[in-house]
């Protein structure tokens, strides 16, 4: 067998898909495969000072979820030595959404779409309970919300529009070029 060979052979998968509900069991599983393609690679770059990591691809197909566990990922991503390039090719919806933000580059399809609302609360709870719990997650809603502003053009002022009207924010793969949320379309094959 050829070096070329051994070499594709022996090569770390680094496509990853969150095709589904943001949880925590399913961000877990998605970080486990994400830190396991880094340390492979901080090991190599501690032998190879040359060594230039491949991105990590993250497709991501997600009406959303929770935003805790959303955050778990980007934190991952945010702070990731090898590159992690978010897809969208189908949805990024809520919490996918926020997680498409993350990605060092961001490409989208010309048939995506992407959504923006308010975060979404289920308290069953006791009166003083409820006030914690709607404290807590306006805390965690204006995170979410400056953590987009950070990484896009979405303008703040028509998010909290939206969140005063209680409407959901859509957006195609080339609304979200113009506002910054994704860097690239992928091309789709000319026949």
């Amino acid at each position: 067998m050829s070096n070329e060979n051994k070499n594709q052979k022996n090569e770390v998968n680094r496509k990853i898909m969150l095709n589904g509900n943001v949880s925590e069991s399913y961000i877990g599983s998605i970080v486990e495969k994400i830190n396991e393609i880094i340390n492979i690679d901080e090991q190599k770059m501690s032998e190879d000072s040359n060594y230039n990591p491949k991105p990590i691809k993250l497709m991501i197909n997600s009406y959303g979820g929770t935003l805790h566990d959303a955050n778990m990922l980007i934190g991952v991503i945010e702070s990731s030595t090898t590159p992690i390039h978010t897809y969208c090719y189908g949805k990024a919806m809520s919490a996918g959404l926020y997680i498409f933000a993350s990605g060092h580059k961001r490409f989208t399809s010309p048939l995506a779409t992407f959504m923006y609302h308010d975060a979404t609360v289920g308290f069953t709870d006791t009166v003083e309970g409820l006030k914690a719990s709607i404290e807590q997650s306006t805390k965690l809603r204006d995170r979410y919300d400056n953590y987009i502003v950070s990484r896009t053009n979405l303008p703040k002022h028509i998010m909290d529009e939206k969140k005063k009207l209680k409407e959901d924010w859509y957006l195609s793969g080339e609304e979200a070029i113009g506002y910054g949320l994704a860097d690239e379309i992928i091309e789709f094959r000319t026949k």
